[in-house]
């Protein structure tokens, strides 16, 4: 298709942008990591957002690219955050394509963007959605067991949208857990909803992962999802996405405040 070409195109010519929504620890309300978020200013048609191109690349091989371009520039973010401060605790999250994880090389494709920019793999978190990883559990436990041999974290996004997963945690090799969205902003209305948050965090802490809570809108979902024992959390109450700069200098902010 034509936007398919473009976004092609736009890649190649570094058209694609990042923005960065911070994370918070719930605990102290710092800033402990932010989650990567990819725009395409596209020409003629200003800052496009990924719903409007992301589902067509995952269409063809061309998600792949994407992923491959996002990884490098987070990387290359990365290795400037521990020269900037050698005991930065601060992690970037990336979500990874379930295309990507089944037929594509993620494990080389994450080494070699490490390799390239000395970036810290304990700094790097790889997301990926419960519905991917389940698309072929043996294929996922071994690519999520050999990224996390070279010290990346594992996070599950979206995690309650597909039950099954519950039934699978124990064999998936990941460091979090994220709730979606959905049950966070209805959880205040829904004893069922609010179920559902108390029974991923009954089973995160049953398998020592962390939780982290997606989608806090409000001061009432900040203090429903910190009173119920969610240890990280973000949204647009905490922050909406951030240009990279903007981002940056929140986060080593609160650094600065946490080493002082």
């Amino acid at each position: 298709t034509e936007t398919e070409l473009a976004l092609r195109r736009g890649i190649e010519a570094d058209e694609l942008v990042l923005e960065y929504q911070p994370i918070v620890d719930l605990a102290t309300s710092r800033v402990d990591g932010a989650e990567a978020l990819v725009r395409w200013r596209r020409p003629d048609f200003g800052l496009v957002g990924p719903n409007d191109f992301i589902h067509i690349a995952e269409r063809s091989s061309l998600i792949i690219e994407l992923d491959r371009w996002v990884l490098e520039r987070c990387c290359e973010r990365l290795a400037g955050w521990r020269d900037r401060d050698a005991l930065s605790p601060i992690r970037l999250a990336v979500n990874i394509s379930g295309r990507h994880l089944m037929e594509g090389d993620l494990v080389a494709d994450v080494a070699a963007a490490l390799e390239r920019t000395g970036a810290d793999p304990s700094m790097l978190e790889i997301e990926l959605t419960e519905t991917h990883l389940l698309g072929d559990l043996d294929l996922a436990v071994e690519t999520l067991r050999a990224l996390r041999d070279r010290g990346v974290r594992i996070s599950i996004d979206d995690f309650g949208t597909g039950y099954s997963a519950m039934n699978h945690l124990r064999h998936l090799p990941i460091d979090s857990i994220k709730i979606d969205r959905s049950f966070i902003v209805a959880a205040r209305v829904s004893d069922a909803d609010a179920a559902v948050v108390d029974a991923v965090l009954a089973i995160g802490r049953s398998h020592g992962l962390e939780v982290v809570a997606e989608g806090i809108e409000t001061a009432e979902d900040l203090e429903f999802v910190r009173g119920r024992g969610c240890d990280r959390g973000q949204g647009y109450y905490i922050s909406y996405p951030l240009p990279i700069e903007s981002a940056e200098a929140l986060m080593f902010s609160t650094l600065a405040m946490q080493h002082a």
